[in-house]
């Protein structure tokens, strides 16, 4: 009885004497870089800051644009209040302080004119006939001069003013678009203004886990550089080449045909046992056809 055999290798990787100086110098470098290597730069105590510290210009601008979104523009403040009231109409029927001054002061020079001007000469006259006195005459002649005039003016004056204040209405309904836009403006003054600081300490963030990445990655080059040493040392190479036995065919047919006389056996028993007679298939025949049969499977399993 014989068996065929078939052949494994293993390789074996073996480090020569000579070179073990040189190796166990190899992997100490490589320690000692591993271990000294890549430390971060701002861990370093003489190493600049990594990131700048707001300068005061830049503080005191973004605190200007706040205090300008919160509190508005003064020329703007009152310019929006003057173009209120022109849209308002406060203006068109003369009732502010200010045209009620122009009045007066319109209806006083027309007054004092009549008295200075205009009397003396009506009291000089040469025509007049009769006891009246120049200055009775005059006095007659001018009665409700000033009244009248000054009515006269003052009712062209509201007119003007009436006039002048609905142009403006019209000229100012432009600038009231814009100064209605103006709490928006400054809400975006004011926004941005929050906008910068956000990304000065947004960038103080990131800087911040930036440090941290890079820590971490020192972390992961220090053991890239141990392992690299390691897989680096490549020594000689062996080569072992041991046979892999498998049973000849006539062991798996004789172990094929006693395993199955056996089966055959029992199965006789079994026959008996329940009454079917010693003939049916128990007994030498059933060994005799259990060995056969176990012979053949055992020839068709060793070809496999």
């Amino acid at each position: 009885m014989g068996g065929s055999k078939s052949s494994s290798t293993t390789t074996v990787k073996r480090l020569p004497d000579y070179c073990e100086p040189y190796v166990q110098s190899y992997l100490t470098r490589a320690e000692t870089l591993s271990n000294e290597a890549f430390d971060p730069y701002w861990d370093d105590p003489g190493a600049d800051p990594t990131y700048a510290d707001q300068d005061a210009y830049e503080t005191a601008g973004i605190a200007a644009l706040a205090a300008r979104g919160r509190a508005g523009n003064t020329t703007i403040t009152k310019g929006i209040t003057l173009v209120s009231a022109i849209l308002n109409g406060d203006y068109l029927l003369g009732t502010d302080a200010i045209f009620q001054d122009i009045l007066s002061d319109a209806h006083d020079a027309l007054a004092n004119a009549v008295t200075v001007d205009i009397l003396p000469i009506i009291g000089k006259t040469t025509f007049l006939v009769g006891d009246l006195s120049g200055e009775t005459l005059a006095d007659t002649l001018c009665a409700g001069t000033t009244t009248k005039y000054s009515g006269r003016m003052q009712a062209a004056l509201y007119n003007k003013n009436y006039v002048t204040g609905r142009t403006d209405q019209h000229q100012g309904l432009q600038f009231g678009v814009e100064y209605a836009s103006q709490p928006f403006k400054d809400a975006e003054v004011l926004r941005r203004a929050g906008l910068y600081q956000r990304e000065y300490d947004q960038g103080a963030i990131e800087d911040e886990y930036k440090k941290w990445t890079e820590e971490e990655m020192a972390r992961v080059a220090r053991l890239n550089i141990l392992g690299n040493a390691i897989r680096a040392l490549v020594g000689s190479q062996m080569t072992k080449t041991s046979p892999l036995y498998k049973p000849s065919p006539v062991v798996s047919m004789v172990g094929g045909a006693m395993v199955g006389a056996a089966a055959g056996y029992a199965v006789g028993t079994s026959a008996m046992v329940q009454g079917m007679g010693a003939g049916t298939a128990g007994g030498p025949y059933g060994i005799i056809a259990g060995a056969v049969v176990g012979l053949a499977i055992g020839y068709f399993a060793s070809q496999g």
